[in-house]
């Protein structure tokens, strides 16, 4: 049957679960069924140490050519939870212009249970880009704690299928935000928009929040 007016406007709240009966959910984020791939144990899961993963994603392939419209994307092994931010560029940058960055994953790995500190113990796990791991070096120096650097085993993409996925999900979510904004406004909204960074944000923590709960796991 069709959704009621009222159950229409709580799912645009967030867009999650997905519905068939949403213009926005399936033209950004229908897909295929996709084939999975089992990844090899890991040593460190006997030991139960928290991980975190890191990569860079774009918002587009036609930006990925063109190296603009940038993102970062992490991932929270045990939780689920992302995180995502509209950087603009890769790297620390100079003089500090990407300090605000690394305090924000900081921040959001204590609120994820991550307390770093004395008492904290976690693996940041990215691949071997210089600027990810310039990044990724500022965040274990800043959050503190016992940090583990790790990266996948050369030539094992299964092993950063989680990374992967997390960017293509944040991606699409910002696309279903941003087709029904567009509908309300009848207007198409260019990438540069100062909208952007905030519906980049939204979408992680939209994700974090809801996702899991409005499919019947634990969130």
């Amino acid at each position: 049957k069709d959704p009621t007016r009222k159950e229409r406007e709580e799912h645009e709240l967030t867009h999650m679960p997905f519905r068939s009966w949403c213009e926005d959910c399936v033209k950004s984020r229908a897909r295929n069924a996709h084939h999975r791939t089992k990844v090899p144990r890991d040593p460190l899961e006997e030991v139960k140490v928290a991980r975190v993963h890191m990569d860079n994603f774009f918002m587009s392939k036609e930006d990925e050519c063109a190296s603009s419209n940038q993102l970062f994307v992490m991932a929270d092994e045990k939780s689920g939870a992302r995180y995502a931010q509209a950087v603009g560029k890769k790297g620390l940058g100079t003089e500090g212009e990407m300090d605000r960055l690394v305090q924000d994953i900081s921040k959001t790995l204590k609120s994820w249970g991550h307390t770093g500190g004395s008492g904290g113990h976690l693996i940041f796990k990215s691949d071997g880009e210089p600027a990810l791991m310039a990044v990724k070096n500022a965040v274990m120096q800043y959050h503190g704690g016992v940090c583990i650097p790790e990266q996948p085993a050369q030539g094992e993409k299964a092993e950063n299928g989680l990374i992967e996925e997390a960017g293509k999900t944040i991606r699409e979510y910002c696309c279903t935000f941003l087709s029904r904004i567009e509908r309300g406004v009848d207007d198409v909204i260019p990438l540069d928009s100062d909208i952007i960074p905030w519906i980049v944000r939204w979408a992680a923590i939209c994700y974090s929040r809801y996702k899991m709960g409005a499919d019947g796991r634990t969130s």
